[in-house]
C-alpha cells in the first residue's frame, strides 16, 4: 500500500517501522505491517503540501484482501505496555510539577502529585502517584 506522508511528520516515519492498516471495506478489522520503502522524491499536488510516498506492506492474512482496496495506516512511532494512565484532563500542572484530584472510598477529595510519561495527546502515563483502582476526578465548569 502506498501513503502520502506530510513534509512535516516524515521524519519521524522510518523503514522497518510497524503500521496498522484500516481497509475501508472491513470495518473494525486491523491488519499489521512494516514500513518498507520511503521515496526522498516529494510529491505535490498543485498545493502548498509537500509529502512523499511510503510503501506499507500488510503482514500475516491477507487472504481477504484485493487489490486497489483503500483505507488508512496508523504510524507506530512509540508505544508502551502495561502503564496506568489517565486522561490529560485530569492533569492539574503548576509550574513544573503535575497533580490529580483523587478521591479515595470515604468520598474525601485530595490533591496528588504525579509523574507522568508518554501521552498520546488524550491519555497520560503515571509513572508514579497512583496506584490501579484509584478515582481521579476531571473537574469542568459548567454554564447555563
Amino acid at each position: 500500500m502506498s501513503v502520502s506522508v506530510a513534509q512535516d511528520d516524515i521524519s519521524a516515519i522510518s523503514v522497518g517501522d510497524n503500521v496498522d492498516i484500516e481497509l475501508t471495506a472491513y470495518e473494525n478489522a486491523v491488519y499489521p505491517g512494516t514500513v518498507t520503502a520511503i521515496s526522498t522524491t516529494a510529491s505535490s499536488s498543485n498545493s502548498n503540501t509537500v509529502s512523499y510516498p511510503v510503501t506499507v506492506t500488510m503482514t500475516g492474512d491477507v487472504s481477504a484482501v484485493f487489490a486497489g482496496m483503500t483505507g488508512n495506516v496508523t504510524f507506530i512511532t512509540k508505544e508502551v505496555a502495561n502503564v496506568l494512565y489517565v486522561s490529560n484532563k485530569a492533569i492539574i500542572n503548576e509550574g513544573t510539577k503535575s497533580y490529580v484530584k483523587k478521591k479515595d472510598s470515604d468520598g474525601n477529595i485530595t490533591t496528588v502529585e504525579v509523574t507522568t510519561g508518554f501521552s498520546d495527546g488524550y491519555q497520560v502515563e503515571i509513572k508514579s502517584g497512583l496506584d490501579e483502582g484509584d478515582t481521579v476526578l476531571i473537574e469542568s465548569q459548567v454554564s447555563a
